[in-house]
């Protein structure tokens, strides 16, 4: 009984995970929001303030639930993991920027509404992102096999270290169809 609940907590199927992402993405959503709310009605500050501080916290609650219920794979230590999580939500953050800016100052949005409108839009960009390669399955995380090619032209060394530790032993970051190449 225990394997096959265990098995179920992380399906690794692309709808299964999917869904388990979509409600941890719901529950960090609602602090996001509650964030955003407070730093915009009771603090009155500007709503690109808002969105920076609540994206930020909204994707450390991300971070806590989905490698609780969402991603089984593991391939990083965990502050290289969170690092690489806010890496990919910089992207976003720039997203959301560019986004509440064009919805509230062109087009006329509420802040709220504008963020409800690039919150949905954004979703699925965070989670392909997240699971391909910050908790990518299988013998190699997609992340090192793009380190490994970028190694061959001598960028490696630089890129394999985040955070002052070794991601992976730099023959391990170049896949064998790929060291036959070189």
């Amino acid at each position: 009984m225990t394997e096959l609940i265990e098995r179920t907590r992380y399906g690794n199927g692309l709808f299964v995970q999917g869904f388990r992402y979509l409600t941890v993405a719901g529950l960090a959503t609602v602090v996001d929001w509650a964030i955003f709310a407070v730093i915009l009605q009771l603090f009155g500050l500007h709503y690109v303030v808002g969105t920076v501080i609540s994206l930020a916290v909204g994707t450390y609650v991300n971070y806590r639930l989905s490698v609780r219920f969402v991603f089984a794979a593991r391939p990083f230590d965990r502050s290289v993991e969170l690092l690489m999580v806010y890496t990919v939500n910089l992207i976003s953050l720039g997203l959301s920027i560019v986004g509440m800016v064009a919805l509230v100052e062109g087009a006329g949005f509420s802040p709220f509404a504008a963020k409800g409108a690039l919150m949905v839009s954004l979703f699925g960009w965070n989670y392909l992102l997240r699971r391909y390669l910050v908790f990518a399955e299988g013998d190699e995380p997609r992340l090192l096999s793009l380190m490994g090619r970028i190694r061959r032209f001598g960028l490696g060394q630089r890129l394999a270290t985040v955070a002052g530790r070794s991601v992976a032993p730099a023959k391990t970051c170049v896949r064998p169809e790929f060291e036959a190449e070189g």
